[in-house]
């Protein structure tokens, strides 16, 4: 399939396009990496507690916790398929400006902007009461022990 003639890609297009690949691939492996750390750190204190010392479990706990929290708190799996999402779309609507006539530089702006959506801000994800499993309970002390609703 040829192109169309005289149809060149925007520069901040094809310039964004590359780092928004560079971001989602640096996403994933920051991810990957996060989640591997995370589990080792995890299952070293889980398996060799008594074997290394107060130490050794304090700080692997420590680096379990800060990697698994990262990438809750951040989000950063969604991030990583937000942004690979937004690549797709953005590489859909070039193909189309190249290669179908129907297909405008009006269209691929859109979809840039559409992609420029996807892409979104950095967000951080906070837990409201109740989200974590357990019941609303007020953080008022209650000598009772029953729920303050």
């Amino acid at each position: 399939m040829n192109s169309i003639p005289d149809r060149e890609i925007p520069a901040e297009i094809s310039s964004n396009l590359r780092k928004w690949n560079w971001m989602a691939r640096c996403l994933r492996i920051v991810q990957v990496g996060l989640g591997l750390v995370g589990t080792a750190s995890a299952l070293t204190v889980t398996t060799f507690a008594a074997d290394i010392g107060t130490l050794w479990v304090k700080i692997c706990s420590f680096v379990a916790a800060l990697c698994i929290g990262l990438l809750a708190a951040f989000d950063i799996g969604g991030k990583a398929n937000a942004t690979r999402q937004a690549c797709r779309h953005l590489n859909r609507a070039i193909l189309r400006y190249l290669y179908l006539p129907a297909s405008s530089l009006d269209n691929l702006i859109d979809s840039y902007s559409q992609a420029q959506d996807m892409v979104g801000n950095v967000t951080y994800r906070q837990l409201q009461p109740g989200q974590d499993g357990r019941p609303n309970q007020s953080l008022e002390a209650n000598p009772a022990g029953r729920r303050n609703d």
